[in-house]
């Protein structure tokens, strides 16, 4: 999902959106995460780690086919709440895993290596992702990105 990151305000534009609407779709990711992580917090006690963490896959792809259709400004709003309850999901119950199965003693060594990992694709995602706009065009990218996170969704089953 981080090929996203630098590469969707680029995509915005070619769309013909000017810079203040892509950073009103941009901003929607995270102010979605902000409002829904204390509930997914809760729900991730409530339901277990995987449900959430299949959720949050789920909404990674079903975001990535909204960007796909998407030809106007409403519809990456849309995309990106969606992208952004994955993100809620995802992220809040993956960290609560990896602290449930993590050795007491080692507890913050293995959240601290799980959230250097994430960083991992932070750092690579950007590059990865113009790279594939630059050689194929932003729905190849889409197809990627969505594909990438089906596998995630499978694995997690």
């Amino acid at each position: 999902m981080q090929m996203l990151v630098a590469t969707l305000p680029v995509y915005i534009l070619s769309l013909g959106g000017n810079q203040t609407s892509a950073g009103l779709v941009i901003g929607i990711l995270p102010f979605t995460a902000l409002l829904f992580r204390p509930l997914m917090g809760w729900l991730t006690d409530a339901w277990r780690r995987r449900p959430l963490v299949l959720i949050g896959t789920s909404c990674y792809g079903l975001a990535n086919i909204v960007y796909l259709a998407a030809g106007s400004m409403p519809l990456l709003i849309l995309g990106r709440f969606v992208h952004g309850i994955g993100l809620s999901c995802y992220t809040t119950a993956s960290n609560a895993y990896v602290a449930d199965i993590a050795p007491l003693r080692r507890r913050a060594e293995a959240v601290g290596l799980f959230a250097a990992a994430q960083a991992i694709g932070l750092i690579a995602g950007p590059v990865i992702g113009f790279a594939l706009v630059e050689e194929t065009g932003f729905h190849y990218l889409f197809y990627v990105s969505g594909g990438l996170a089906f596998i995630a969704f499978l694995i997690s089953l």
